[in-house]
C-alpha cells in the first residue's frame, strides 16, 4: 500500500473511518461505538436512542447501565432483514 495516497473504500458505502477496522476482519466479533454506528447509518443520535428505547433498533450489548457496543455482524444481518426490492 503506497503511504501518502487517498485510501480507497475497502467496503462499498462504508464510510473510511470504519471500512479500514471491519474489512480486516469481517468474521471476528467486531463492537462499534453508538457514534461509529450514527456514522455508518447516517442517522441522528437521537434516532439511534429511540430505536434503542422501543427495541426497534439494531441489536447491542450493554457492558454497562450506561455503555452498549453494537456487533458489526448482528448490525449487517440486522440491515438485510430490513432489506426490501430484492429479486
Amino acid at each position: 500500500m503506497a503511504s501518502g495516497s487517498a485510501q480507497q473504500a475497502v467496503l462499498p458505502g462504508v464510510p473510511p473511518l470504519l471500512d479500514t477496522t471491519m474489512a480486516q476482519s469481517l468474521d471476528s466479533p467486531q463492537f462499534l461505538t453508538p457514534d461509529e454506528v450514527v456514522e455508518f447509518l447516517r442517522i441522528s443520535m437521537r434516532t439511534l436512542e429511540r430505536w434503542r428505547e422501543k427495541r426497534r433498533g439494531p441489536p447491542l450489548v450493554r457492558l454497562s447501565r450506561n455503555m452498549v457496543r453494537y456487533s458489526w455482524p448482528a448490525l449487517v444481518g440486522w440491515l438485510g432483514a430490513r432489506t426490501e426490492g430484492q429479486r
